[in-house]
């Protein structure tokens, strides 16, 4: 399926996950998609996209097609190429002045909230197009190279704003942008796949100071009428265990209402016998009815043996033990292998940039104001850093001297331990709504020859 051999030819698909597919390979002819979703292997033969390149050495006319939507702006290979490139803008003429632009989103205007008054106004005379009119006007485009002295590299860039499809219409993509713009979470893969520009603004530190904004007067008792779920998040240290219980309303805001420390080693039983009491322990919801830990993942990379043993008889209360990979692309939470007991790998890269992104914009994360500034300086006890690595930049977390960091790796527990729950929100609001838990109807399949 991956291969193909053709009159003149052949046709060869290999991943860039792994280097090794890359060797003993000659191509004239490059197709490289996705770029910004390629990681580099630190431990192996370095940056894949200049691996691949080497395969094109040997052929005269060979010829490299790179394409992929941006990322973010300090590692974006695509952004690289293009800034060495002719850097090609799709232009359109204003069926008013006929002037020539690029459609920018600085240039869609709309009224007040009403997603349906979007036009673009012409940067030279002001007209307004509305999105009805804009065919005639995207058909009539062209390319212009704003880099004409660049030769033999061009380089291609457009954006939704100029597309026909009916999704991408002006009034569905400001509506998008309302829906997106309430936190950085979703801003950013809006900015990426919509604009297709790179996201920018990462990397400062926190200032504790600064998210004693971000608390509130909430607890345990009862649990605030908005949370739906309730996760926990454990870390192991060497005498102690710390605990993070977060709630997650039916929008997945965070309300971080405790953090607890359960002192013994992780060899000791009577530890894992208080945790396994906290995480089993019933809250009144304000609601009216009880609400429990719904799941909870155990950092598994100390002590792995105990925490197996601990989650193996678990698994049905959603208890897992968690095991932190390494890259931004990877999914908060995957299925891992272990012969010993279900292991749950945790992006703790991308988890950790939601959580910093979170309390930066401030509306999707609250946090109880019964933990004090020790937590929150343990939340931003780490920073987003650009390293060079082999000649490429590569990001990292970078712990800042003198601080620790389990209130950070419990929250970000907690945040994958929500991805165990596939409940719908309505289903869980009818339920901590009730004094008495649901009555769920078994389902009964009538087989054909009952009726025969």
């Amino acid at each position: 399926m991956l291969s193909r051999a053709f009159p003149g030819g052949s046709l060869k698909l290999v991943s860039a996950a792994s280097p090794r597919n890359l060797r003993a390979l000659t191509a004239r002819v490059l197709i490289l998609d996705e770029l910004d979703g390629w990681e580099i292997d630190a431990r192996g033969e370095g940056d894949p996209l200049t691996l691949a390149e080497k395969r094109t050495f040997s052929f005269a006319d060979r010829r490299i097609i790179a394409g992929s939507t941006p990322v973010d702006e300090e590692t974006s290979r695509i952004c690289r190429l293009y800034a060495q490139s002719d850097q090609r803008v799709w232009e359109c003429p204003c069926q008013h002045c006929g002037e020539f632009h690029e459609i920018k989103w600085q240039d869609i205007t709309w009224t007040d909230s009403d997603p349906d008054s979007a036009s673009w106004a012409c940067p030279s005379c002001g007209a307004l197009t509305a999105d009805r009119e804009k065919a005639p006007m995207l058909l009539a485009g062209r390319w212009r190279a704003t880099r004409p002295e660049v030769k033999g590299h061009h380089g291609y860039r457009i954006n939704a704003l100029s597309s026909l499809l009916p999704n991408a219409a002006w009034p569905k993509l400001v509506a998008e942008f309302l829906d997106a713009k309430r936190s950085p979470v979703t801003l950013k893969p809006w900015v990426n796949t919509i604009l297709g520009e790179p996201w920018r603004g990462e990397g400062e530190d926190l200032d504790p100071s600064d998210l004693a904004r971000l608390q509130m007067p909430l607890s345990t008792s009862p649990i605030p009428e908005e949370v739906l779920f309730l996760t926990a998040g454990v870390d192991c240290q060497g005498d102690r265990l710390e605990v993070t219980l977060a709630g997650f309303t039916a929008e997945n805001a965070i309300r971080v209402l405790d953090h607890a420390v359960i002192w013994g080693g992780p060899r000791e039983p009577e530890t894992w016998v208080e945790l396994d009491q906290w995480l089993s322990r019933q809250f009144r919801h304000a609601a009216g009815g009880l609400a429990y830990i719904d799941s909870a993942v155990i950092d598994s990379g100390y002590h792995a043996d105990e925490v197996y043993a601990f989650t193996r008889p678990r698994t049905s209360r959603r208890i897992v033990a968690g095991k932190g990979v390494s890259g931004f692309h990877r999914p908060r939470l995957a299925s891992g292998q272990s012969r010993k007991t279900r292991l749950a790998q945790i992006g703790v890269d991308p988890i950790k940039l939601e959580i910093m992104e979170r309390l930066k914009e401030g509306s999707t994360i609250q946090i109880a104001d019964h933990l004090g500034r020790d937590y929150l300086e343990q939340l931003a006890a780490e920073r987003l850093v650009t390293r060079m690595h082999r000649g490429h930049p590569v990001r990292q977390w970078e712990l800042i001297s003198g601080r620790r960091n389990e209130a950070l790796d419990t929250l970000g527990y907690a945040i994958a331990a929500r991805q165990l729950i596939l409940m719908p929100p309505e289903r869980r609001a009818e339920e901590v709504s009730s004094a008495r838990p649901v009555e769920t109807k078994p389902k009964v399949t009538r087989s054909k020859w009952l009726s025969a």
